[in-house]
């Protein structure tokens, strides 16, 4: 009984962790005087060797908790930014990348064929083994026909792994500036409405203060906003080494660059409503005094991160 109880707390913990953090924590991740970290490592290592409980594994699966570490996740994300960019590679030039040609910073070239030997090796799960079959990569190389997929609305996220549109659409492209930043977006018209895609991309914006930023993000995202004040908190939280001093208004001092870009924006209309959703995940650089960011030793610590999103692509 009192096994189940200490069970069920770090649990509870671990919920609230994610719902404060937006991802599962590492395995050194001490929270709220907890080793929580090493208690889900602890929790996925079971889940692998088969000896965590059916209603353990359901209460993480209710809860929409990963069964993978934050190490993993991260991998996966970061694989299916490349499997986005090298999908629409194929439908944009109607062939597969060329050695050394790297598009928006991604070696799909080389991409490619590293997943054609993690095939041979067994190393991916079934979801991402369908997912490049797909595309013509197998392990027994890359094979593949783009004109055959380019008429496919491709949606990827871990959930929805691609579906086929039976909808007549068109598509155009179009650029826009959004902090400070050329992007090119595509956009397509369907019999259900519109979508806005933009693919990840490495950039570099503006230095904005952080009214400008919040003003731009804001208008961007609709009703899903930030605030300043809750700004301020989640960069106190996450870097708790700067010496906060309200005297020296070092907040004010912050200058928001935007360095990495996606987002995924579908409407869709149900007679004469119109719902829009938005899906983003933004990378952005903290610029202040450097004074008031202190170094840690033996390195120095030139800027700050914050990223916001609300999706895992």
């Amino acid at each position: 009984m009192l096994l189940r109880k200490k069970w069920d707390k770090f649990f509870s913990l671990l919920c609230d962790y994610i719902k404060e953090n937006g991802t599962v924590p590492m395995s050194n991740a001490v929270y709220k005087d907890s080793f929580l970290g090493n208690w889900y490592s602890a929790q996925l290592r079971s889940y692998r060797k088969g000896t965590l409980s059916k209603d353990r594994i359901q209460k993480f699966w209710n809860a929409k908790i990963p069964m993978i570490s934050a190490g993993e996740q991260k991998r996966l994300n970061n694989w299916f930014m490349y499997y986005n960019t090298y999908l629409a590679f194929l439908k944009e030039y109607k062939r597969i990348p060329r050695y050394k040609e790297h598009i928006n910073g991604f070696a799909l070239y080389k991409w490619g064929y590293a997943q054609v030997d993690l095939l041979k090796h067994n190393k991916l799960n079934d979801m991402q083994q369908e997912m490049l079959k797909k595309i013509g990569i197998t392990e027994s190389g890359i094979s593949i026909e783009p004109e055959s997929i380019i008429d496919e609305n491709i949606v990827l996220n871990s959930e929805n792994i691609i579906k086929k549109s039976v909808n007549k659409s068109s598509a155009i492209g179009f650029d826009m500036n959004f902090m400070g930043v050329n992007l090119n977006a595509e956009y397509n018209v369907n019999d259900e409405g519109y979508e806005i895609h933009q693919l990840p991309m490495d950039v570099t914006g503006k230095e904005m203060s952080v009214s400008e930023f919040l003003e731009e993000f804001n208008n961007f995202v609709g009703e899903d906003k930030l605030t300043e004040e809750g700004v301020k908190e989640k960069i106190k939280k996450n870097y708790p080494i700067i010496l906060w001093n309200d005297k020296d208004n070092f907040f004010d001092s912050i200058k928001f660059v935007l360095k990495r870009v996606y987002f995924d924006i579908r409407a869709s209309n149900t007679g004469e409503t119109q719902t829009v959703n938005v899906a983003y995940n933004f990378s952005f650089l903290l610029r202040g005094r450097n004074s008031n960011i202190p170094n840690l030793t033996p390195f120095k610590v030139n800027n700050l991160k914050f990223n916001v999103w609300n999706t895992e692509i």
